[in-house]
């Protein structure tokens, strides 16, 4: 807050209203407020209908390259065109060469990733990328570049043959620009030699929190890196083009912040060892017991990220509204017969519990029990199948789970259904597709 406050009140020709304890700027300073905070607005508006009937100045070159963004044509040949937020982003980290994009879930990070790579090749600076991410979202990566750009991608993915097979066909390839490895990959050797013979201009890690235990204090604090960590500061001196994207970059410790700003750029926080002396509090025999300087670690690491979340006005604004959208699927044939069945067993369950004399003697599983029990009993019973219902509108396999109770694999059991009955899913099936 304090650096903020600072900042602010550095520049020219804005007043402060104490009543309300608000900031206020005349359009002839929002270029000086570009300069100092790009990053880091929030407009509520956008800017283009808040600096309406203000002519930039000669030299309003903050203003001026905003402005641009939407105007600009270089994500024209885009199939569908990038939100503006997402082309902000790019030409922002584009600018930097190196950075982190931490927009909040849902935001389309990966769209911003893509772009970023479309502005350095313009630029010439980048003619392939590697995208490392988790093994199940290998794929979807290759699906989102074929469906926003003309870019090509090939997913590293299958077997060890199929994988191997894929990165010697990038590497043979001058067609494609993208290959799409998981963290996993950068810890085997087999796979590292092949991925580091290739010539790579940018290296994305997807879900980039994944190397937030990066640091090696040992023999202080006993901590040495993640495997998954160290495998990635391997391409530091190997790729000169570094992003990161995640939307949960530091949980609760500065350390974090290092591990990640480090692959992004060493020079950024420096030495782990001087970072540690300065932000760290250090015990001779516990390690780093807690922290201290922290107001200057935001100062360090901002300029090189960009951080926005969909409740941010002008994010809102941009967004498409949510739909709705219902989709009619056709049960199979186990589904329609294990639903019958335990709709007429509930039936059954529920006619008898109407009978019930709370004052009676029952006999239930080889013991006498008393009706307002038995009536208990059968309301557990039927919330069971209730529930067994619901699971096999999914998939009647999600009765027979490793963690599914003795009772569900007996229902099971007795639905008398074949193994192709019972993994049938098309639900499952359906949201494969995504």
């Amino acid at each position: 807050y304090q650096q903020t406050y600072e900042k602010v009140s550095q520049i020219p020709g804005i007043l402060f209203n104490r009543f309300t304890g608000e900031w206020l700027f005349g359009l002839e300073v929002i270029n000086e407020l570009l300069t100092t905070f790009e990053n880091q607005i929030v407009w509520n508006q956008p800017l283009a209908e808040i600096i309406e009937g203000y002519e930039p100045k000669e030299d309003d070159e903050a203003l001026k390259k905003h402005l641009a963004f939407e105007a600009n044509s270089l994500f024209n040949e885009f199939k569908i065109k990038p939100y503006p937020y997402q082309q902000a982003a790019a030409y922002f980290l584009a600018e930097l060469g190196s950075g982190a994009v931490l927009d909040g879930v849902g935001l389309g990070k990966t769209v911003s990733i893509i772009s970023t790579f479309h502005l350095l090749h313009k630029e010439g600076k980048a003619n392939r990328c590697l995208v490392v991410t988790l093994s199940s979202v290998v794929p979807q990566w290759a699906n989102e570049i074929h469906k926003f750009t003309h870019y090509q991608a090939i997913p590293a993915k299958g077997t060890n043959k199929a994988r191997i097979k894929s990165m010697e066909a990038f590497k043979e390839s001058e067609d494609h620009q993208f290959l799409i490895v998981n963290y996993e990959m950068l810890r085997s050797k087999e796979y590292s030699e092949i991925i580091k013979s290739i010539p790579f201009d940018m290296i994305a890690l997807d879900e980039g929190h994944r190397i937030k235990s990066g640091i090696n204090d040992f023999p202080i604090s006993k901590v040495t890196p993640s495997k998954v960590a160290k495998s990635t500061y391997e391409y530091i001196d190997l790729i000169p083009h570094r992003f990161i994207a995640t939307a949960t970059p530091i949980q609760s410790k500065p350390e974090e912040a290092w591990s990640l700003f480090h692959f992004v750029d060493p020079n950024i926080l420096g030495e782990w060892s001087n970072f540690r002396d300065y932000f760290c509090k250090i015990h001779d025999k516990f390690g780093i017991t807690g922290h201290q300087n922290l107001q200057d670690l935001y100062g360090a690491i901002h300029p090189y990220f960009i951080l926005r979340t969909r409740y941010m006005p002008d994010i809102q604004q941009q967004l498409p509204a949510v739909r709705h959208e219902p989709i009619v699927l056709e049960a199979t044939n186990g589904q329609k017969k294990a639903t019958e069945r335990l709709k007429a067993i509930k039936e059954e369950l529920a006619d008898k519990k109407k009978s019930i004399i709370p004052t009676k003697m029952y006999e239930h599983e080889g013991r006498q029990v008393i009706g307002s029990e038995y009536e208990t009993i059968l309301d557990n019973v039927i919330q069971a199948y209730t529930l067994f219902l619901i699971l096999i509108a999914n998939s009647p396999q999600l009765l027979m789970h490793k963690e599914s109770s003795p009772f569900s694999k007996k229902t099971l059991a007795s639905l008398n259904l074949s193994e192709n009955e019972i993994k049938g899913s098309p639900k499952y099936e359906y949201m494969k597709s995504f």
